[in-house]
């Protein structure tokens, strides 16, 4: 039996070995295949999502350029702000010309008609006048630094 035993031994471990290292070695290209993969997956689909971002951003960026030329291409509004002197008064013009502001925002929310309720239009100039297209008496308080 000991005899049998030895002659297994011979015969078993060398095919034990040879497959014990093409399973490491097939284990090892399946691992490296499957992290490439994963690895070349990943960084297209961040340049997808970094495609679909500067699309989404030029759409907006050419959305908001579109309607400020609406605004521009408006007579009265744009009479109406740049008629608007600096005379030292700080204070907002349509806070004093209420019916100014209502027309005045009355006209900007009709520019945004058929877009996201989302949209709003603010104008101002430096002398402290501004109007919005939301409400047409905004808080200045309410307003980032930069503009009021």
């Amino acid at each position: 039996m000991v005899h049998n035993s030895q002659f297994f031994k011979r015969l078993v471990r060398p095919y034990f070995i040879i497959i014990a290292i093409v399973l490491f070695i097939s284990t090892c290209v399946v691992y490296y295949a499957s992290t490439e993969r994963v690895k070349n997956n990943a960084f297209d689909n961040g340049i997808q999502i970094a495609e679909k971002t500067a699309q989404q951003i030029c759409t907006y960026i050419d959305e908001m350029d579109l309607l400020a030329a609406q605004v521009n291409s408006q007579p009265e509004i744009m009479s109406i702000m740049y008629s608007l002197d600096s005379d030292g008064d700080m204070s907002n013009y349509f806070d004093k010309n209420v019916l100014t502001g209502i027309d005045i925002s009355s006209k900007l929310k009709n520019l945004l008609i058929e877009r996201e309720e989302t949209h709003s239009i603010v104008i101002y100039n430096g002398n402290g006048d501004f109007i919005s297209s939301r409400e047409y008496m905004v808080d200045k308080k309410t307003l980032p630094d930069k503009i009021a």
